[in-house]
């Protein structure tokens, strides 16, 4: 459940021996007590290892300079400035492998359906999400390729990313 800003502002303190567990940016005020947990697994940790910040950088991953700090414009900006380049490499990613324009939004939405398929409740996935209205996760649930096939094109992209 983590968008572009969560993932540039994460910090190292958020970074378990078994997960990373954050509050979400954009909810932190909705949601104070409301932890978002993701669990680390061969991939998450070595993405860790390849995209970790500098010793003396609060930040858990190398995506802003130390010098940035929480919750202003320079920061939004520059986080904005980051889901942009993403998205147009995902698109060109999503070019490669033959499917359909994407988005890193298509990419949660795509995973909240999956979540779904894993007979987690809406309840359980809005709790994730971190969403304030029922009525937004429920948008996040609709026919998308199947997981089969997504779960397919992302073992042949994780292994291109290794």
């Amino acid at each position: 459940g983590a968008n572009a800003y969560d993932m540039c502002t994460m910090l190292k303190e958020d970074l378990k021996d078994e997960h990373i567990e954050f509050f979400r940016k954009k909810t932190d005020r909705k949601n104070k007590n409301i932890a978002r947990v993701v669990d680390r697994n061969d991939f998450i940790n070595k993405m860790l290892i390849k995209y970790s910040s500098d010793a003396d950088s609060p930040y858990l991953l190398n995506l802003l300079d130390k010098s940035f700090e929480l919750d202003t414009k320079e920061t939004r900006r520059k986080c904005q400035n980051i889901n942009k380049s993403w998205d147009k490499q995902l698109k060109k990613v999503a070019k490669m492998i033959d499917l359909p324009k994407i988005s890193p939004m298509w990419a949660r939405h795509q995973r909240g359906t999956h979540l779904k398929e894993q007979e987690l409740s809406l309840e359980e996935i809005n709790l994730l999400y971190g969403h304030g209205d029922m009525k937004t996760t429920e948008a996040y649930i609709h026919n998308l390729p199947t997981t089969k096939k997504i779960k397919n094109l992302a073992q042949k992209l994780d292994s291109e990313l290794m």
